[in-house]
């Protein structure tokens, strides 16, 4: 994907935000570098992404970008995040100490009320699990977000309004496995889509992943089916046939996705060469896979939110128990969360591990490994090379393929 630099002059001299753009600017205290990252997120499901290089100087930066329709966006100094929802006509401050932005976040100007409620929902997500008040939360959140209508269009509204709701249902199901009725109307937001596609995926976990799709296609709504069916072909079905896709998938974005995916997997064979990486360990130390040289690698890249990650983890424990004294084997997680959401995370999964050293979905290895979904998880044998490129995530099937590259 091209990146674009935005160079700006003196920081000033920038067309005002208009019907079609919005300026995003900001000042970042102890920042060092010279750019930052700005993302537009125009469509996750199929990784429909836009990466601006935004000049710094003095620790000030100030863009007006082409938004002709709400968007979430991200921005990254490569080791902080900070997401939120532009609209045409935003024109926004973000302000925030690089070595503690959680604790210096400051998000305001025009159109800032969105991105500042926005921030509430990694809170507000623990906040509705496992607790009695949920009820109560949720009509407080819902009463806030409404009283915040004012400030924003429709599209924005309807996308926090079914992030919240889709956080809802998926903390009512994975604590008390009650299904809730699917929103048709949900299906532009990709927070609800990811909610539906984990409830479902867990739900009809004990069915074969060609099975399910027949199974969703029959129960989802029609405008919803169409982004949920993409997710499970793209994560649990490893290279599907391109007679299956088309099948299935009768939107033609949805469906050159899909196709598009697979033919990139194809590539990414059995007796290649694995592709070198230097990664940070949570002991501060660079590792490389020059480092397991001679040791079979099960290496999957994962992040603490990923409700497909953590059911593999949970199904691959007593196996990982099982070979935890075998010194030819290595269990290698990826993590592309930043630092302290990964140390935090990883001491519930026994692996070795490494981080993509705060630069998220945007480190190289990602796309080394042609990783666009997660978990995504290869074999690489004893000799550095590709062993399997679509290994199982269930024990009773990863097992002979583990035994398999051990003895070879």
């Amino acid at each position: 994907m091209k990146i674009i630099l935005t160079i700006l002059f003196a920081l000033y001299g920038i067309l005002p935000a208009s019907a079609q753009y919005a300026m995003v600017r900001g000042e970042i205290k102890n920042l060092t570098k010279d750019t930052i990252t700005l993302v537009l997120l125009h469509d996750q499901v199929t990784g429909n992404m836009q990466p601006f290089r935004i000049a710094v100087v003095n620790g000030q930066f100030k863009t007006n970008i082409y938004v002709p329709k709400t968007v979430y966006f991200a921005v990254s100094d490569d080791k902080n995040y900070t997401h939120g929802l532009l609209q045409p006509g935003d024109d926004i401050t973000i302000r925030y100490d690089f070595e503690d932005k959680n604790g210096t976040l400051q998000i305001s100007g025009k159109g800032s009320e969105k991105s500042i409620f926005y921030q509430r929902f990694a809170t507000l997500k623990k906040e509705t699990r496992n607790n009695a008040r949920v009820d109560s939360i949720a009509k407080a959140t819902y009463q806030q977000l409404s009283e915040l209508r004012s400030t924003m269009n429709d599209d924005s509204y309807h996308l926090l309004y079914a992030h919240f709701t889709g956080m809802l249902q998926s903390n009512k199901y994975f604590t008390t496995g009650a299904l809730s009725p699917y929103n048709d109307n949900f299906y532009t937001s990709f927070n609800y889509v990811n909610d539906v596609y984990n409830i479902v995926s867990q739900h009809y976990a004990g069915i074969d992943p060609i099975a399910r799709l027949d199974t969703l296609s029959r129960i989802l709504p029609p405008k919803l089916r169409q982004p949920v069916l993409t997710l499970t072909l793209r994560y649990e079905i490893k290279q599907p046939s391109d007679s299956l896709v088309n099948a299935v998938l009768k939107d033609d974005t949805y469906r050159q996705y899909i196709l598009k995916k697979v033919a990139a997997e194809r590539k990414f064979k059995k007796g290649m060469a694995a592709p070198d990486f230097s990664l940070e360990n949570d002991k501060g130390e660079k590792v490389t896979l020059q480092d397991y040289k001679g040791k079979v690698v099960f290496i999957d890249f994962w992040f603490e939110a990923c409700i497909p990650c953590q059911q593999m983890f949970e199904r691959l424990k007593p196996l990982k128990a099982q070979y935890a004294g075998n010194k030819d084997l290595v269990f290698l997680c990826v993590s592309i969360d930043e630092k302290g959401v990964w140390m935090k995370a990883k001491d519930k999964v026994q692996a070795e591990h490494l981080y993509t050293n705060n630069k998220g979905r945007y480190h190289a290895v990602l796309k080394d490994y042609n990783v666009d979904g997660y978990p995504t998880a290869y074999i690489i044998g004893k000799d550095g090379l590709i062993f399997d490129e679509a290994p199982s995530g269930y024990p009773e099937l990863l097992q002979p393929q583990l035994e398999a590259a051990l003895k070879k």
